[in-house]
């Protein structure tokens, strides 16, 4: 046990000695007798051999009100994540991202159990709401990308926010309107991949953060399509600045790079009654469940690309063809670069000595007007 306030224990318990020497050295009133027998013995019985107490209850509450006031502290060892560090995290919300990663016969053993499979979309903010539910002290903030790039959350630490503004993106099923609307009012429109752009976007987040550590997550499960600025001149450029504005990119290349096991939501074409014509809408079977298909065709993906943002930066690459590759990959993340060793937290003890000092005034009090009271 540590005390923040250290001159105050030391001046406390000078005056507490000194209030001691006063209260047990000073006379007590007397009186002369030719036989004090008598005197003794009543001195001797029942409540008068406690004469003192309320005086030694008084200095015990003093000595506890001086620990009090120096701020007793317990030195709590604990695992810390992260030093302050700053991390933007760049999430891709194209249109590709609705694909389910599995075979067939394991799409058919998970719906058999009564659950839904999970589209890359999904697993990636699943993913990624745990990954901020380990963070401490760690500010973090969010941008999402299609076509175009919005920052969705600047740097935080209020964690809470973030995940809520994860759990309120609705990513792009490809179904537009007559206007040209996505039908399930998306966050943004999926028919794009801006990476260089939503990696400039995270650059200039971070550029004058004074954090120890800065560091971009960028995930995606495609090649550049679209958005105007090129990735790798962008991670160059990043490269190329001095040290205090350098920061790290870790690419995550997530969804199975061959079409025999990425799925994707089937669509059909229904009658519109009421406007007449017909709409596109997600196919399901008889009990409401989704139905999935294989791709026609394998979703274009550039891991060179991947791999040279992360190796200019001196970041790293991870690649992950499905669901669980994808957990224990950015769990190593999670558990390696925002790791640090084992700090010292302090915990305040100073409100239990309060209350226990108090208390022991109170019932020197009630002694005092009470069982122990002296008449004169």
């Amino acid at each position: 046990m540590s005390f923040a306030n250290l001159e105050f224990l030391i001046v406390g318990s000078v005056a507490t000695l000194l209030a001691a020497w006063y209260v047990l050295r000073r006379p007590t009133a007397g009186l002369r007798v030719s036989d004090g027998s008598a005197v003794r013995h009543v001195a001797r019985a029942g409540r008068a051999r406690f004469w003192r107490l309320p005086d030694l209850l008084r200095l015990a509450a003093l000595a506890l009100l001086v620990v009090a006031l120096a701020r007793p502290q317990s030195d709590s060892l604990t695992e810390l994540t992260g030093e302050g560090a700053d991390i933007m995290i760049a999430l891709d919300m194209s249109g590709s991202m609705n694909a389910v990663d599995m075979s067939m016969e394991e799409l058919a053993l998970l719906q058999a159990r009564g659950q839904d499979p999970m589209n890359r979309f999904e697993v990636a903010r699943d993913i990624l709401k745990q990954f901020i539910a380990g963070r401490r002290g760690d500010r973090i903030g969010l941008i999402i990308f299609g076509p175009e790039v919005y920052l969705k959350f600047p740097l935080t630490l209020d964690y809470r926010m973030i995940v809520a503004q994860l759990d309120s993106l609705v990513l792009d099923n490809g179904i537009r309107t007559s206007d040209g609307e996505c039908t399930n009012q998306c966050t943004i429109s999926g028919a794009g991949t801006a990476l260089g752009d939503a990696l400039a976007r995270a650059y200039r987040r971070l550029r004058h953060s004074e954090a120890a550590t800065r560091a971009i997550v960028l995930i995606t499960d495609g090649e550049r399509e679209g958005g105007k600025l090129c990735p790798r001149m962008v991670a160059t450029y990043m490269a190329d600045q001095a040290d205090q504005e350098q920061m790290r990119v870790y690419t995550f290349l997530v969804g199975s790079p061959t079409a025999m096991t990425t799925l994707v939501p089937r669509y059909i074409r229904q009658v519109d009654r009421r406007r007449g014509g017909y709409d596109l809408v997600v196919a399901r079977d008889e009990r409401g469940r989704v139905i999935y298909e294989r791709s026609p065709e394998p979703f274009a993906t550039d891991p060179q690309l991947m791999q040279e943002i992360a190796r200019l930066t001196g970041g790293e690459y991870f690649e992950a063809f499905d669901e669980r590759q994808f957990r224990e990959q950015f769990e190593v993340l999670a558990g390696t670069e925002f790791r640090t060793t084992t700090r010292t937290r302090k915990r305040d003890l100073f409100l239990p000595w309060l209350l226990v000092g108090l208390g022991v005034l109170l019932l020197e009090w009630w002694l005092r007007v009470g069982p122990l009271r002296k008449f004169p």
